[in-house]
């Protein structure tokens, strides 16, 4: 164990230990954020839990005690994000991972311990579909910061999709160079839009990197894909969307 890592730690102000665990702590710098950290098996860095306004200290002692005896480094493998595969949880909301950030990307201490920042790999409650294993550095900063909503320990899946789309008929379109990432409401209310409009699409990327175009003919949604392509009703294309960004497919 760091000695150094530890007294550091418990020279943060209002820190105390976390019942239930050993070698962990929970601090609160404002009502709304409860931080919660823990040292790593072999004692020389530390796994973060940030939750905001939902406390469920139970769900963050199994993220934690999941988290410390992973390997981080291969699972990272200097990827600035990744999943820790295998987790379970008694917690209702299905999560199946623990998603992990290295410190050059959570910035849980920056500006305000950098030595303490090095050491500290955040990590939460995850779902598969949340991370695609080929995000960017920036890529996983802007998911982290503007999407994710990490710290919502009771969130719904966030889905890492990326998605163009084009609308004749509305004018809209997408304005980013090729695929940008979006919220599934964003992608259901275009491919709703799609009706009507033979010469629109909508194209996707899910987090298992398959790609789909969702177009209109005949009165019916049309979806390709390399394998051919599939004839959607409303009540149908929906549902099929949105299983396609959070579940993904077994075939290619």
């Amino acid at each position: 164990m760091d000695r150094q890592l530890v007294e550091t730690i418990e020279a943060i102000p209002g820190v105390r230990p976390f019942a239930g665990m050993d070698q962990a702590w929970q601090w609160s710098p404002i009502p709304v954020f409860k931080f919660t950290l823990a040292l790593t098996a072999d004692g020389s860095r530390i796994v973060q839990v940030n939750a905001r306004k939902v406390f469920d200290d139970d769900l963050v002692r199994e993220v934690l005690t999941f988290a410390r005896e992973a390997d981080l480094d291969g699972a990272l493998r200097e990827r600035p994000i990744a999943l820790l595969p295998g987790f379970r949880t008694s917690d209702p909301h299905g999560y199946d991972s623990v998603g992990v950030l290295p410190p050059s990307v959570n910035g849980y201490y920056r500006h305000r311990n950098e030595w303490l920042q090095q050491r500290t790999f955040a990590v939460f409650p995850a779902y598969t579909s949340e991370v695609s294993g080929t995000e960017s550095y920036d890529e996983a900063c802007y998911r982290f910061s503007h999407m994710l909503r990490a710290s919502d320990l009771h969130r719904d899946p966030v889905p890492c999709f990326k998605m163009r789309y084009d609308n004749k008929r509305t004018k809209a379109r997408s304005t980013n160079e090729g695929r940008g990432y979006t919220t599934v409401d964003v992608l259901l209310r275009e491919t709703e839009l799609l009706a009507g409009s033979a010469d629109s699409f909508v194209e996707l990327e899910n987090f298992q990197g398959k790609v789909r175009t969702i177009t209109w003919s005949g009165g019916r949604w049309v979806v390709l894909g390399s394998l051919g392509s599939w004839t959607y009703t409303r009540e149908e294309i929906v549902p099929w969307a949105r299983s396609f960004v959070v579940d993904g497919e077994s075939h290619s």
